[in-house]
């Protein structure tokens, strides 16, 4: 009975771990989302800058 208490709690533990690990991930990818489009915007901000110049000359 109490080895089946222990395996019990050990999973309990170990799909805690998987949740945050998860949770960790999925924080990591939207960071890096975010990061990609924020780096797209300004490139694109640059371009039509350029752009915009060349009209003008």
């Amino acid at each position: 009975g109490d080895f089946g208490a222990m395996t019990k709690i050990v999973l309990q533990k170990k799909s805690n771990l998987l949740a945050i690990l998860l949770g960790l991930a999925g924080v990591l990818l939207l960071l890096i989302l975010l990061l990609a489009a924020v780096c797209v915007i300004a490139r694109k901000k640059k371009q039509r800058r350029k752009e915009s110049s060349i009209y003008t000359t």
